[in-house]
C-alpha cells in the first residue's frame, strides 16, 4: 500500500500545479519581451520559422543577460522549443497583421 494518503497527494498535486503555473507566466513574460525586440517584419508574421528562429535566440539572449546559466536555460519552465514559444504566443493573445 502506499505510504501517502489521498490528501497528501492531492495537497502536492495542487502545490506542484501552481509551481508549475508560476513558473510558465515567468516564461510568458520574457517572451513577450522578447517579441517586442524583433523586427516590425518579424513580428508581422510571428509564426513563421525565420521568427520563431528569431524569438528562440532574442529569449535565450534575455535569459544570459539577466544572469541566468546553463542549467537554468535547460530546465523546466525555463526551456522552450518551437511548440512552446508558438503555445506561449497564443497565451500571450499575439497574432501576425491583417488576422483578426
Amino acid at each position: 500500500m502506499h505510504s501517502r494518503t489521498t490528501n497528501q497527494r492531492r495537497a502536492a498535486g495542487r502545490k506542484s500545479a501552481i509551481s508549475r503555473a508560476t513558473g510558465a507566466e515567468k516564461r510568458r513574460l520574457i517572451v513577450k519581451r522578447a517579441f517586442g525586440q524583433l523586427t516590425s517584419f518579424q513580428r508581422a508574421c510571428p509564426y513563421s520559422a525565420d521568427t520563431m528562429d528569431a524569438l528562440e535566440a532574442t529569449y535565450k539572449r534575455l535569459l544570459i543577460e539577466a544572469g541566468f546559466d546553463l542549467k537554468t536555460l535547460t530546465g523546466l519552465p525555463f526551456k522552450v522549443g518551437r511548440e512552446t514559444l508558438k503555445s506561449d504566443l497564443k497565451r500571450l493573445r499575439i497574432r501576425g497583421w491583417g488576422r483578426p
